[in-house]
């Protein structure tokens, strides 16, 4: 149903327990001054596929408003994928399973906002599952979020942080994979003029690299051209014989001359004192 904000309004649903997200949530023609928030004790789950919350401006491609999402778990993903991270225990085993995309795509994603902020308790969790068409880096999708930045906040001491997310410009244009990591704020003091990043746990990731070690999450590198091993050039034209039959024989590349018949020979070893065979020689006076 269609819904009025008042200029610096916000629209609030709160539980003591665990809420679902299933239809699809739009805001439009909202303003950055008004605020959407989902506030669960438990768990706030966007179920993606059938799930979804978009915030726009004046256009539908203006990403505008604040999200505010408020829960001990924060997860984003398909129910089939939310069954399966309930029972594992590893960070890495989690974000292998929720880069899978489970047959849903959307490059917006489930969440869209120009500010998104999502508040988890304890020492839990915020997992976003991929809805992006691979699992490349930069292919990876599961919330837009607009100039007004991404927030996770928590206890700060060990969080569990899965996050695939696209991070949408001035302009327009998307900025994604490993680009995103810098423009996440991870338990950022209040009124932070710059990124910061703290309190999560070593495997935490977003769009699959590690957030602590982006070092190590670079594309492979193909060796260049002038890289590899030298081959010897093709000759395009080869000779023609001088009979003009149209066969040559081949000729090698490299010529072998024989061996002196006379290399085998052993050296002397003894002087020699002869002076040849007398019967051969010639007189030096002529009759």
């Amino acid at each position: 149903a269609a819904q009025q904000l008042g200029p610096n309004g916000t629209f609030l649903i709160t539980t003591p327990g665990k809420m679902r997200v299933r239809g699809d949530v739009r805001f439009n023609a909202m303003t950055d001054n008004q605020s959407v928030n989902l506030f669960g004790r438990d768990s706030v789950e966007v179920i993606l596929g059938s799930g979804s919350i978009h915030l726009s401006g004046q256009s539908p491609d203006q990403l505008a408003g604040n999200l505010t999402i408020e829960a001990d778990d924060i997860v984003i993903a398909t129910t089939q994928a939310i069954a399966d991270i309930s029972v594992m225990t590893s960070t890495a085993a989690i974000d292998a399973r929720l880069a899978q995309n489970d047959g849903i795509t959307s490059d917006i994603g489930a969440l869209a906002a120009n500010r998104i902020t999502l508040n988890h308790n304890l020492d839990d969790s915020v997992y976003i599952q991929n809805s992006g068409t691979g699992t490349a880096f930069a292919d990876r999708r599961g919330i837009t979020f607009g100039q007004g930045g991404l927030f996770i906040n928590g206890p700060g001491n060990q969080d569990s942080l899965v996050i695939n997310a696209v991070h949408r410009g001035a302009g327009g244009g998307l900025v994604t994979g490993l680009d995103v990591i810098p423009l996440v704020n991870i338990n950022a003091p209040t009124g932070s003029n710059t990124v910061v990043q703290t309190g999560f746990n070593a495997q935490s990731t977003i769009n699959g690299c590690l957030i602590g070690n982006v070092a190590s999450c670079t594309a492979p590198v193909r060796p260049s051209e002038d890289s590899s091993f030298p081959v010897q050039d093709v000759i395009d034209d080869p000779a023609e014989d001088e009979d003009g039959d149209g066969q040559s024989l081949p000729v090698p590349l490299i010529t072998m001359r024989d061996l002196d018949p006379l290399s085998g020979e052993p050296l002397l070893d003894d002087p020699v004192t002869g002076a040849g065979n007398d019967d051969l020689w010639t007189p030096t006076d002529q009759p």
